[in-house]
């Protein structure tokens, strides 16, 4: 059986300076992650999905912070530590995750470049989609586009794979002077909005990482540059912290 997970990009200022504040985090009243009524939690979904064999197969799709760019080897993403944790749960023995993550793409990318299709073609149990709207920021596409691109996909998985499970990711937190090249009138904090909302109001399921990690070094030493390599992408301590964030208010929630 097969997971697949997509995932958003987001950007964050410190003292009004080169990173953002956690003014674009979701307030406490609304949750981190959205789930779709199903009546049971995430956890629940992937083992009915497995089955008594316990096996699952799980596919990851999105930009170079899905790929595991930054890691200083793949087994430190996220997308390896989930596969690690999911294996070592007990009543799973047989989990792979599959890694469709492409560097520099936005879901427009992904689905002209017929990665969302590959995606479809290995019949994953469950879709987690990384939204990549920090490339979209990149590019200044509209959001219209991006918000056309993620129906989409959606229309395509619901099509082909109408059983499959999709949970919609958003990246982590960036530094906005890593790329003081970039001339947009929108700040990045708008994709990331506009998306969360459009996938929450549509029913979908939507795990905002982005202010997780904002709430988490909320009051804490470390800044978010701390947890990344180069101001984009997460170091190995920063993809630790991701799926942290992720086994805490996805899987065991």
């Amino acid at each position: 059986m097969m997971i697949l997970l997509l995932v958003t990009g987001l950007l964050t200022r410190e003292d009004n300076q080169n990173t953002q504040s956690d003014e674009g985090a979701i307030p406490d009243s609304n949750p981190l992650f959205s789930k779709a009524d199903s009546g049971m939690t995430i956890e629940e979904e992937l083992m009915e999905r497995a089955g008594d064999a316990g096996e699952l197969d799980i596919a990851v799709t999105g930009s170079s912070v899905s790929e595991g760019q930054g890691a200083s080897a793949y087994e430190f993403t996220w997308p390896a530590l989930l596969e690690k944790e999911l294996n070592a749960s007990g009543d799973l023995s047989n989990v792979e995750v599959h890694n469709y993550g492409v560097s520099g793409f936005k879901v427009a990318d992904l689905l002209q470049e017929n990665v969302v299709a590959d995606v479809i073609d290995l019949e994953p149990e469950v879709i987690i989609f990384e939204t990549s709207v920090i490339n979209s920021y990149f590019h200044e596409e509209p959001f219209d586009v991006t918000k056309q691109s993620i129906e989409e996909v959606v229309s395509m998985v619901e099509q082909d794979l109408p059983d499959t499970l999709v949970i919609w990711v958003s990246p982590n937190p960036i530094s906005e002077s890593t790329f003081s090249s970039v001339l947009n009138n929108k700040e990045y904090e708008t994709y990331v909005e506009q998306s969360r909302e459009f996938i929450i109001e549509s029913g979908w399921n939507y795990f905002d990482s982005y202010s997780a990690w904002v709430n988490e070094l909320d009051g804490r030493e470390e800044s978010t540059d701390d947890f990344l390599i180069d101001g984009v992408h997460p170091n190995d301590e920063g993809y630790r912290l991701w799926f942290e964030l992720m086994n805490e208010h996805v899987l065991k929630a």
